[in-house]
């Protein structure tokens, strides 16, 4: 499991289940693909139901399960995440962590006690590559499926999903994210952040942790392509009252 999808299991784990018209936009069929192979979400479909002589209609939650693992079901992470009805008859499958994702949320805290750091090292080059309506990759390009996102851990990265007092360069940040140093500096100047500052220019710049929140503030509420993104992963690197606060 790379970092951003410990961050976003992370995420899933804030709520007992989540309805998947509730979920962060990252969410996406790839990522639940890779979360799912792994056995550490699992998903329900919840029916409107008639409970006894109610009315209106009630939703009525199905067992959980996986719909990688137990594909007899018909019900793929495409459809789920399609689900997203919510009417008289209709309401949204529910996604949670499952009790494998709790041991390893629970064994990645234990980690990083022992470490005294928040965060896991590493990090993950997005490519994009094309599925079935099962979310499967096809065996051929071209071919009109939908295009999804995989995330794989990024050879020789360094680790720095780590809290720093001394701040962190633009390479740093750039690395971790997995933005672009254009797209980095359109997010810096949106948050009003300056290019360099007394003790440090070019290359040897560092931002400090409120400089980091601005970047994270400016690339949720802006239009930048990933801004939701980059915004979790350069979240891992506040300290931790630093991240509870911003919540």
């Amino acid at each position: 499991m790379d970092s951003a999808e410990l961050a976003a299991l992370r995420k899933l784990a804030e709520r007992e289940y989540w309805d998947v018209d509730q979920l962060p936009a990252y969410f996406d069929v790839a990522l639940c693909l890779c979360l799912d192979d792994a056995g550490l979400i699992e998903a329900r479909h919840v029916t409107m139901s008639n409970v006894g002589s109610s009315f209106p209609r009630e939703p009525t939650p199905q067992a959980w399960y996986s719909p990688v693992k137990v594909p007899g079901t018909g019900t793929t992470w495409q459809r789920i995440l399609a689900g997203r009805t919510r009417d008289e008859f209709n309401h949204p499958y529910q996604v949670r962590v499952s009790g494998r994702g709790q041991a390893e949320l629970a064994r990645q805290r234990r980690s990083e006690s022992r470490l005294g750091v928040q965060g896991i090292p590493g990090t993950y080059t997005a490519t994009t590559r094309e599925v079935d309506s099962g979310g499967r990759s096809n065996a051929s390009a071209g071919t009109g499926g939908l295009l999804s996102t995989v995330l794989t851990p990024t050879a020789g990265a360094p680790d720095v999903a780590v809290p720093k007092l001394g701040g962190w360069t633009k390479g740093e940040l750039v690395s971790h994210s997995g933005t672009s140093d254009s797209t980095f500096d359109r997010i810096r100047k949106a948050a009003g952040v300056k290019p360099s500052r007394a003790g440090g220019v070019g290359q040897q710049r560092r931002f400090m942790a409120a400089e980091l929140e601005r970047l994270i503030a400016a690339a949720e509420r802006g239009v930048f392509r990933g801004g939701a993104k980059f915004a979790l992963m350069w979240r891992e690197l506040l300290p931790k009252e630093s991240a509870t606060n911003h919540h």
